[in-house]
């Protein structure tokens, strides 16, 4: 950004051009940036992404930043999507194919962010969902089975390291309950993760 500093100068504000300029100062800026990588790494694998999933996800970000007065109310996530000209479309076949023009855009930036650091200091993030209750799809019987509806119970688990795989942070786990029945008792520092609880992860 600040290389171009003198390009974003230059535009007018009353240009139509200038209306996909984020000019409003986000309110929780480490939750807004955490949920933009989030959202522009989803486009990238094709994750199809809701106004719930958002909700989730910066929720999620808030307990990592331990952010307790955060809420993600539905006024929050329409001013994030404003703030960074994101709209819900209806999904075409033709449109799976269409080039993602911002992502080269970003590569280049986070290179120009990153270009200064050793790459044991640059460290990379990825969460999974593990559906815990989920059964397989394939069954020894002695006749056809009908299929039974899967459980959508699930934990959400974050994975860190440096680039160079020297640095491993502790596992975050995310459950639905602060004390689950199978932790009642347990110190949650003597978990081999970070455990985090929020009702609508």
């Amino acid at each position: 950004m600040l290389k171009n500093s003198q390009k974003w100068l230059e535009i007018n504000p009353q240009a139509p051009e200038a209306k996909g300029i984020r000019q409003v100062k986000a309110i929780f800026p480490e939750i807004e940036e955490a949920l933009m990588l989030w959202v522009l790494k989803a486009l990238e694998n094709d994750v199809d992404i809701s106004n719930q999933v958002l909700h989730e996800k910066a929720i999620m970000f808030a307990s990592l930043y331990r952010i307790e007065n955060f809420k993600g109310s539905n006024g929050w996530i329409g001013r994030f999507k404003k703030r960074h000209n994101l709209s819900c479309y209806l999904k075409q076949e033709e449109a799976a194919s269409a080039p993602l023009e911002k992502l080269d855009e970003f590569r280049e930036e986070l290179q120009d962010l990153i270009c200064g650091y050793s790459l044991d200091d640059v460290f990379n993030y990825d969460e999974t969902g593990l559906y815990w209750k989920i059964e397989p799809k394939r069954t020894i019987f002695n006749k056809p089975v009908s299929g039974r509806k899967q459980s959508k119970n699930q934990v959400t688990i974050l994975l860190c390291s440096n680039a160079t795989s020297t640095e491993k942070l502790k596992p975050a786990f995310i459950h639905k309950y602060k004390n689950p029945h199978p932790l009642k008792n347990l110190p949650k520092s003597s978990l081999p993760v970070e455990y985090y609880w929020n009702v609508k992860a």
